[in-house]
């Protein structure tokens, strides 16, 4: 069954490097999984590239239908990492929805569950603090950037980011599938890519090891 963990008592080899997947264009040909890194989807990205996925992301609760339509199967999904208290409608819409809706709908899954707070969050839930976090990014504009803080508060050092894009171009079966969330404007995703490379930078300040990363598109 789908169960609670903190970040404090997760067991993850943080000498392995993170493959992050978005869904904009790149070339799949250039993926370097020879050091055998986790895999980590932002929403539905790495179902088309992976059977197994270590971190699923998202901060909407349609992913977890998205994922279903999409032709994942979270018995595959090691880990997700998603917010007490999600958005519903790509960010559009508050909601009453909260983890525990997450874990009933995963209950014969087994699956590990991280939760932190949206900074959009109003209302107040029940949380066992002994269970789960509830960690509040900072400057947050997408999954992208929760993941990035996730990952880096974890521990990890070396990053792979594929189709992050600063132009918001996407991969066609995202366009076929009508899975491309909300549509922004060009400067939306430039901003978006540039804090990517902002979260980066500031997380190496802090770091005793260097924080090591490329990103394609």
């Amino acid at each position: 069954m789908a169960k609670l963990n903190k970040v404090c008592n997760s067991n993850f080899d943080l000498e392995r490097g993170v493959i992050i997947y978005s869904k904009g264009t790149f070339d799949s040909k250039i993926i370097d999984k020879s050091s055998h890194p986790y895999v980590a989807s932002l929403n539905t990205s790495a179902i088309l590239y992976e059977d197994e996925i270590d971190f699923l992301f998202f901060n909407d609760i349609e992913t977890i239908d998205n994922v279903k339509k999409a032709g994942g199967n979270f018995n595959n999904i090691n880990n997700i990492i998603c917010p007490i208290n999600p958005h519903v409608k790509s960010g559009r819409e508050k909601s009453n929805y909260t983890y525990n809706n997450i874990l009933d709908t995963l209950a014969q899954v087994d699956t590990t569950l991280y939760t932190y707070r949206l900074h959009t969050q109003e209302k107040e839930f029940y949380i066992d603090l002994n269970k789960q976090d509830n960690y509040r990014f900072g400057r947050v504009n997408s999954i992208y950037h929760t993941a990035l803080y996730w990952l880096l508060l974890v521990g990890f050092k070396r990053f792979a980011v594929y189709g992050v894009s600063a132009r918001g171009d996407y991969q066609e079966n995202f366009i076929e599938n009508q899975d491309c969330g909300t549509k922004r404007s060009e400067a939306w995703y430039t901003k978006n890519y540039n804090r990517g490379i902002d979260i980066f930078t500031n997380a190496s300040y802090f770091s005793i090891k260097p924080i090591i990363y490329s990103i394609h598109n």
